[in-house]
């Protein structure tokens, strides 16, 4: 029987300008009873733009018939196994079949969640009166204090390996769609989609 209780708390945001610009701005706060003891809560804030530019009065551009830019940028977290912090004892039998102890865990009082944090940019674009149209983004997330497995010290007196925040992973790329509609008659609409993307990890 395993048991993992979060409990957490979120407030969020938003505003519109016009009904072309429109802002998101997001705070979570959560904490988690597989974190340490030494552990406190932990933050997740988040932000985000659109901007419908082509619904601007300044906007001629005639082959593009809708254009909206959009940013954001956010943190999300994993925490941990739900016993990767405790420190534990394994029973086993001792002299004259008296039960006893003997180390099993080591433990983390300090052990926290993987915390990673994206900027994402991109565009929508529609041309020919939206019968072309095209997705693009780019992104770069970067994860901190990932979860990794390292050696205890013999000198502790518990045997094999502990659950540590040290790790950091990159990935970044871009994702890119192409849609378009070759035929739209009464009878017969044909659609057709290319998607492309690219990723690198680190």
């Amino acid at each position: 029987y395993t048991e993992n209780v979060t409990v957490g708390i979120y407030a969020e945001q938003r505003f519109g300008f016009n009904d072309r610009l429109f802002l998101t701005a997001a705070l979570r706060a959560d904490d988690n009873s597989a974190f340490g003891d030494e552990f406190s809560l932990v933050y997740y804030p988040k932000a985000s733009a659109t901007w419908v530019i082509s619904e601007e009065p300044f906007w001629n551009v005639e082959p593009v018939s809708a254009l909206r830019l959009r940013a954001a940028y956010g943190q999300a977290g994993m925490q941990p196994g739900a016993f990767d912090a405790l420190r534990t004892f394994n029973p086993v039998p001792g002299a004259d079949d008296v039960s006893t102890i003997t180390p099993g865990t080591v433990g983390n009082p300090h052990l926290g969640p993987e915390r990673s944090s994206e900027i994402e940019l991109g565009f929508d674009a529609g041309f020919v009166e939206d019968r072309v149209g095209l997705e693009f983004t780019w992104y770069n997330q970067n994860t901190r204090d990932a979860i990794l497995l390292r050696p205890v010290a013999p000198s502790t007196g518990f045997p094999g390996s502990r659950f540590i925040n040290l790790g950091e992973i990159q990935n970044r790329g871009w994702e890119m769609a192409l849609s378009t509609t070759p035929v739209s008659t009464s009878r017969v609409r044909w659609d057709a989609t290319l998607s492309l993307a690219h990723i690198s990890n680190e």
